[in-house]
């Protein structure tokens, strides 16, 4: 499929329950894509393959996503489970991110200049974690204005990475193995802790 291996969409779209499997898109959202905006509720996401990124969900609005899984999705591009272009408020709470894996944000990339419209992201009460050592970030945002809280991100060289402009603000989370739990310009984080330990999702 050239996008959206388990759906292509376009418009408001809503996914509650369900299991998107071992889906694969020669472009973005291997699982699916969205040209607009997705609320996500109690969906699992498994082993969904993209070649450029997104290998589990690729959206061009915003992101509403609680009680989402996302386990072993990959893509050699960007966005190893999710790949947001952002217009409007997302959000992604009480969710688990399991040993996705990209070149470029292994669970969330972020805002691209090129299709960014003024979003933002606020990432709460989330695990992000792999199973081994993972070379890369966890989350790469490259514009926009991101917010990480009350969150465990576990076995990653960074944790969140903040290349561009807007804003990043962390705080209130828990680096486990985590070589840099911070890169670029993020503030916050007096609360946060760090510490090394073994796989946690």
């Amino acid at each position: 499929s050239a996008t959206g291996g388990g759906l292509a969409a376009t418009g408001v779209v809503t996914l509650t329950g369900g299991a998107f499997q071992t889906n694969r898109s020669d472009a973005s959202g291997g699982g699916v894509t969205v040209l607009g905006d997705l609320t996500i509720s109690r969906t699992l996401f498994t082993e969904n393959f993209a070649q450029s990124g997104g290998a589990a969900v690729g959206a061009t609005g915003q992101i509403l996503a609680d009680e989402a899984r996302f386990e072993r999705n990959v893509t050699p591009g960007v966005g190893g489970a999710v790949l947001l272009g952002g217009s409007g408020a997302s959000k992604v709470s009480n969710s688990i991110f399991d040993g996705n894996d990209a070149a470029g944000g292994s669970a969330l990339y972020l805002f691209h200049p090129a299709y960014y419209a003024g979003g933002s992201m606020e990432i709460v009460q989330t695990t992000i974690a792999s199973p081994t050592a993972a070379i890369g970030s966890a989350i790469l945002a490259l514009t926009g204005t991101v917010g990480i809280s009350d969150s465990l991100i576990a076995n990653y060289t960074a944790g969140i990475m903040h290349a561009g402009g807007g804003s990043a603000f962390q705080d209130y989370n828990l680096f486990a193995s985590v070589t840099s739990p911070v890169a670029g310009v993020v503030s916050g984080g007096e609360h946060s802790l760090t510490a090394t330990d073994a796989y946690f999702a």
